[in-house]
């Protein structure tokens, strides 16, 4: 192929889609039932851990996202005019600027944050009205008639005083009013203490405002059916204070004319259903949560682990689009090869006998006696055993820092990744470094997949030590937890219950700050089911570590049977792991 002679292209080199554009994005985007959700007149609250996609989700909900998605529904949306979303980033640094203003009075910081939120939401929208002049607007003489006419009616209606004709000028004019208005307001505070500044008085109006008159000129020049969603895509509400997310419930409970909001935020950091007027937000009626972390169990037809490999493999070969290796052949499998742990291959029965022999209680060795030979025991023993019989017996004979094959496979690799986009990403990055070179893809080596997946696991869990408020404790409690898997899957006799996830059962605020942090980071995942409506338990329910976290404690990526969380931290710590013990310390 005439694009192999081409330099080499890391298609896994970006794992963050705020680096992603609308250049790139749309090629590499997995259509999933969450997203088809969200493609409707409702309000919704996007909700997943650190690096599930939420990020992803809401960029590709953007018309100028959208327009470019290659997909049969997406096409039908754009082309019939059905749905205008908007992506407004409400990233760190942008809410920071409203955190360092202490001397605000409360409703000064409110009209500070309706302000900088119109500004936000008005840059956002003019790719909103450039995408869509592309996409209706035929004819080049046309596009720069309707472009002049959108710009000038918008340039009357934000900053009278300033004109423009063109895109980049509304654009300009936008970004300087902004500036204008902070110096201002930091002038008038030193020398005259007076916190609120006339300059964008257009901004002032209430929030979403001014984006609704934009949105009214754009309909004025374009013909959208009565029936058109317009959606503003809010992204990481998680750095509101609770007073801005009240502030956007009483939008999401009043707000009408066709326009829904789309908001993203990690997992217990919408704060309050609270709002500004006398009636709190109901869920159901005025909104809907959609639990992105439980994506992988959306298909019933489909077993975890299938709807999980079915969503890796689309998505590496989407990664795999317009870079070197498009129609090579490439595919996951050639790549990673199979697990010995966890792939479906026949152990024969004989070798699960000696292994329970070795490793499991009297009452499991007696019962896989009995059912041996009959179809049974595949059953009832080797589906439930063979993967942590297995594990433990590979374990054993693992030396010091002898090399290991334990974590490797596609199953094994799929499965770490727990179905996070950005994590699962990140391990393809590392397996296509180590397995290319100038002749092309290479089947990556299991060892050295394993000593990949556990340099990742042990990144993944040391580095929480250095997270915002409860990082030593996430990681403190994680470590126990682990330790409590690792010795029942290691240094117990084994039954064929495993012990691999807890219930909260603990009625202690620091305690439960402590585990929904961590399920925040994505290092602990609630156990939850699309049949429970998204619904997130709270200081209650079943949980699991991440299966990121395996590698670390050496601990098979399966649910597997919950015991209390009480009993988990009241178990003295034992002397079976020295390793561990040394982390305890």
């Amino acid at each position: 192929m005439s694009n192999m002679n081409q330099k080499v292209e890391n298609p896994f080199e970006n794992d963050n889609a705020r680096n992603s554009t609308p250049d790139d994005l749309p090629d590499q985007f997995v259509w999933t039932t969450d997203f088809a959700r969200l493609i409707s007149p409702k309000n919704h609250v996007l909700i997943g851990a650190r690096g599930s996609g939420k990020t992803a989700i809401i960029k590709m909900l953007s018309h100028e996202y959208l327009s470019r998605l290659k997909h049969k529904s997406a096409t039908k949306l754009v082309d019939d005019r059905i749905f205008i979303g908007t992506y407004v980033p409400m990233r760190l640094s942008w809410v920071g600027g409203l955190k360092n203003k202490p001397w605000l009075t409360e409703k000064g910081r409110e009209n500070h944050f309706q302000w900088r939120l119109n500004i936000a939401c008005c840059s956002a929208f003019i790719s909103t009205i450039e995408s869509c002049l592309r996409c209706y607007v035929t004819g080049k003489v046309e596009n720069i008639i309707a472009e002049r006419d959108v710009c000038l009616q918008l340039s009357a209606a934000w900053f009278p005083d300033m004109r423009a004709e063109s895109i980049d000028a509304l654009r300009q004019n936008l970004a300087e009013v902004e500036y204008k208005k902070l110096l201002d307001e930091e002038k008038l505070r030193v020398n005259e203490g007076i916190e609120h500044s006339k300059i964008g008085l257009e901004f002032d109006v209430g929030l979403f405002e001014p984006l609704k008159r934009a949105i009214s000129i754009l309909r004025g020049q374009i013909k959208f059916p009565q029936s058109a969603i317009w959606a503003v895509c809010l992204d990481e509400a998680e750095y509101l204070s609770v007073e801005y997310q009240r502030i956007l419930n009483s939008h999401l409970r009043t707000f009408a004319d066709g326009v829904v909001f789309k908001i993203t935020t990690m997992p217990y950091k919408h704060y309050t259903l609270e709002t500004n007027t006398a009636v709190p937000l109901v869920r159901g009626d005025d909104f809907e949560y959609i639990y992105l972390d439980s994506m992988e169990v959306s298909k019933r037809t489909l077993s975890e682990y299938e709807s999980l490999r079915k969503f890796s493999t689309e998505l590496f070969e989407r990664r795999l689009k317009g870079s070197r290796w498009e129609n090579s052949g490439v595919t996951l499998d050639m790549l990673l090869g199979t697990s010995y742990i966890l792939s479906e291959k026949t152990v024969s029965q004989k070798l699960l006998i000696d292994l329970i022999s070795k490793h499991a209680n009297a009452a499991t060795l007696d019962r896989a006696k009995y059912l041996f030979g009959t179809s049974k025991f595949d059953d009832e023993i080797g589906r439930k055993l063979k993967g942590a019989l297995l594990l433990r017996d590979a374990s054993s004979q693992v030396k010091g820092n002898s090399s290991s094959n334990i974590y490797s496979g596609v199953e094994m690799v799929i499965r770490c990744s727990d179905g996070n986009p950005r994590r699962f990403i990140s391990l393809l990055n590392s397996m296509y470094l180590a397995g290319t070179d100038e002749a092309g893809f290479k089947p990556v080596p299991p060892s050295v997949q394993d000593r990949i997946l556990r340099h990742f696991s042990t990144n993944e869990f040391r580095r929480i030590i250095s997270e915002p408020n409860h990082g030593n404790d996430i990681h403190q409690l994680l470590l126990k937890i682990g330790k409590y898997f690792k010795d029942a899957l290691h240094f117990k006799r084994l039954s064929s219950d495993l012990i691999l996830s807890f219930r909260y059962n603990i009625d202690d605020d620091l305690t439960w700050a402590v585990v929904s942090e961590a399920v925040g980071v994505g290092l602990i995942r609630p156990l939850v089911e699309k049949s429970d409506f998204d619904e997130l338990p709270v200081r209650g329910g079943t949980f699991r570590l991440s299966y990121m976290l395996s590698p670390y404690f050496s601990l098979l990526p399966r649910r597997g049977r919950a015991i209390s969380l009480s009993s988990v931290l009241n178990t003295p710590p034992s002397s079976s792991d020295p390793a561990l013990q040394m982390e305890l310390i």
